[in-house]
């Protein structure tokens, strides 16, 4: 566990207390600025708070309050917490959280011994935390729940950033204990002796276990990969010291199906999330929701909310909204949004939902993408992200049409075969697609698709001789189905192949 408080509560109690009187605002609110550096991460340890503290701390400031009565306006308290969260979580580092402005409370998991996380200023490792319960604005006495953290989603890049702010609830769905080696121990690719070497840990060096053996005597931890990757490995119980109770790892048997959760997701990438929506009190304070930005230059970063998966490469606000929808804001870049098999993407400006039953599990899969609602998006603390980000317009969608951009190609067989035997291979290499209307003709990498009334037609002759005749159906602005006939110059043979376009990223 690490923690810290930052001895400002005298200047905290000014911000909040003092009666302020600034008139209403209304109308459209002036862009808010935002920041051209990122925020400088520290991989320092902190110091273990030697006190224990209760699990179910209480959130309430102390000290001696003013015997008039505070006066509080949304705008001032916005501001106010903005600038709380900049100066007490600015040493935010990987995998820890930050309560950054009044109220919440937070649940320590089972076995964590020393947990302190109950101001502004205060500082936990994200594995440490079970569940997180923010508080709406409340005008009436200055509250607004704000927690940022940062969370390691791949071994070697730089941390994803989370944002939470307003009602929110969040409660993590795996189970997670950190392990330091008493000595150096091997990590074994089954829980025996005889198992395959992965590695070693050295000794005093942690690692975070997410399942046991029945009899407790190995435990199953997640193992950096060469690939910057994580995969399944074991290590014997005997040579390590937990940091909470390895009795509330699940019991894992080496022959269990593995699935996604156990590889892809650490602490707090996976977790059931329900807010707010629409709650805004004031133009200048944003709806509740959480913001998500994967780091710069990074590969996408999967997380799991309400066992909906989104790979995500840019910056989302995801909230769940009156309908009872998970809903993914995409502000920039692109996220892949799976559930229930199905596949969606969201570009800037545009958002992706996802119905969820009583118990936050999907019931259908995600929709298409569609333009987002500039009053989901008002007033976001974009400026408290790493890197700036401004919040786009609504992208427009028309039925029936490609949004334009960057679309991956895929073929949809990896052989077919002549009348005459010959097996062509079709290998799908990942390479990208500009597509874009051109009033009513599709352009695709620079050739004309004209409609006949169901698919986008084309002819064309590769730089080989061999002649493509092309349909393109267009299933979703994000998903295009094709089939493309084939006659090849070098031998006689004719081939149709399918194919799907899946767009990438926006653009022009």
């Amino acid at each position: 566990m690490k923690s810290r408080f930052i001895g400002l509560v005298a200047l905290l109690l000014v911000g909040l207390l003092l009666p302020a009187v600034i008139s209403a605002q209304t109308g459209t609110p002036t862009p808010r600025a935002t920041l051209t550096a990122r925020a400088t991460v520290t991989a320092t340890p902190r110091a273990t708070v030697s006190a224990t503290v209760s699990a179910t701390p209480t959130a309430t400031p102390t000290g001696t309050l003013p015997t008039s009565t505070p006066v509080f306006d949304c705008p001032a308290i916005v501001e106010n917490a903005l600038s709380v969260v900049r100066e007490e979580c600015q040493d935010l580092a990987i995998d820890e959280i930050c309560y950054g402005y009044l109220v919440l409370d937070a649940s320590p998991r089972a076995g964590v011994q020393q947990f302190r996380f109950v101001r502004p200023g205060d500082i936990a490792d994200v594995v440490d935390i079970e569940s997180l319960r923010l508080n709406a604005m409340d005008i009436a006495r200055g509250f607004w729940g704000v927690v940022l953290m940062q969370i390691q989603t791949s071994p070697n890049s730089e941390p994803t950033t989370i944002l939470l702010f307003g009602n929110v609830s969040l409660d993590t769905t795996s189970q997670f204990v950190p392990v330091t080696a008493d000595e150096d121990v091997r990590l074994r690719a089954e829980p025996t002796t005889s198992g395959e070497i992965l590695g070693v840990l050295a000794q005093g060096e942690s690692i975070t276990a997410n399942g046991r053996l029945e009899d407790g005597s190995w435990l199953r931890v997640r193992v950096p990969t060469s690939d910057n990757t994580f995969r399944l490995g074991w290590l014997a119980a005997e040579f390590v010291t937990p940091s909470g109770d390895l009795s509330a790892l699940p019991i894992v048997s080496p022959d269990d199906e593995v699935g996604l959760d156990d590889v892809s997701f650490g602490p707090m990438q996976a977790f059931t999330l329900q807010t707010g929506s629409d709650d805004a009190p004031c133009s200048e304070a944003p709806n509740s929701g959480i913001l998500v930005q994967s780091p710069e230059g990074a590969a996408a970063i999967s997380i799991s909310i309400d066992e909906v998966v989104i790979e995500l490469n840019g910056t989302a606000f995801v909230q769940t909204n009156a309908d009872g929808q998970l809903q993914v804001n995409q502000l920039d870049g692109a996220s892949q949004v799976t559930a229930n098999g199905e596949t969606s993407t969201a570009v800037a400006g545009t958002s992706v939902s996802v119905q969820l039953g009583d118990d936050l599990t999907p019931v259908s899969g995600p929709s298409a993408p569609q333009p987002i609602d500039s009053n989901d998006v008002q007033a976001l603390p974009t400026e408290l992200l790493p890197d700036q980000v401004t919040v786009p317009t609504p992208l427009p969608v028309t039925a029936g049409q490609p949004i334009a951009g960057n679309w991956r190609f895929t073929w949809g067989v990896a052989s077919a075969t002549c009348p005459d035997g010959t097996v062509v291979p079709f290998e799908s290499a990942g390479e990208l697609n500009d597509i874009r209307m051109n009033g009513a003709a599709l352009l695709r990498g620079g050739i004309s698709y004209t409609f006949d009334g169901t698919n986008y037609i084309a002819t064309y002759t590769d730089g080989l001789g061999n002649i493509h005749s092309v349909a393109l159906n267009v299933a979703a602005p994000d998903r295009i189905n094709g089939s493309d006939t084939i006659e090849f110059a070098g031998f006689n043979c004719q081939l149709t192949v399918p194919f799907t376009l899946t767009l990438v990223s926006s653009g022009g």
